[in-house]
Formats: C-alpha cells, sequence, structure tokens
C-alpha cells in the first residue's frame, strides 16, 4: 500500500486510518493516502485545522463514508509527526501550503 516502507508494516498514516475508521470498501483509500501523504509531507509548523484538511481531501469522493473519520486520521497523523519532528516541524518535502477554509458544498463545508 501506499506510503508502506517494507511492504510488511503500515505507515503512520495507513494505521491511522485504520485505528479512525477511515476507509469502507477502499475504492477510494488510495487517493486519500496519497492526497494526505502530500499534504502532510508540506512544511509546518502548527497544527492544521480540521477545514484545512476538510479542504484537502474535498477533492477525492468517497461515498460509504461522512469524511470524519477520514479528517480525524489525517489530524492525528499531524499532531504525531509534529510531536515526533526534532524540529518542531513535520516531515518536510514540497513546498509550504496555504490553508483556506472549507469550500460551501465540500465534505464538512457548509453546504454538504
Amino acid at each position: 500500500m501506499i506510503g508502506s516502507a517494507d511492504g510488511e508494516e503500515l505507515s503512520d498514516l495507513q494505521q491511522a486510518f485504520s485505528d479512525h475508521h477511515g476507509l469502507q470498501c477502499g475504492f477510494c483509500t488510495p487517493g486519500f493516502l496519497m492526497l494526505a501523504q502530500a499534504y502532510l509531507g508540506e512544511p509546518r509548523e502548527v497544527e492544521p485545522s480540521e477545514a484545512e484538511i476538510r479542504e484537502v481531501v474535498a477533492s477525492n469522493l468517497c461515498r460509504c463514508t461522512g469524511y470524519q473519520g477520514i479528517v480525524e486520521a489525517v489530524l492525528a497523523t499531524a499532531r504525531a509527526r509534529l510531536a515526533t519532528s526534532p524540529s518542531g516541524h513535520a516531515r518536510t518535502s514540497g513546498p509550504a501550503g496555504q490553508s483556506s477554509p472549507a469550500r460551501p458544498g465540500a465534505p464538512g463545508g457548509d453546504g454538504g
């Protein structure tokens, strides 16, 4: 699976998806894992907000879940990575992201 270091053990993000019931049928899971891994790889000094995470996951459609477990899994992974990072920064692997509130109509937004 995506993010697994050796194919035998789940990555922290995969484990969080399992722990927070962020997967159902599995059809959309690879897309959510890729989105979340890229988002969590951006440099950050503070924990992302739930609204920021909802904005990220809004670009991948899931018809099985209510997105809450997915959001909780990403947030838990972000918290854990920030807490264990020696510099207080999450792992970095890309450009800094811009935070934005959830869009109306997006999962968890005003219209959805």
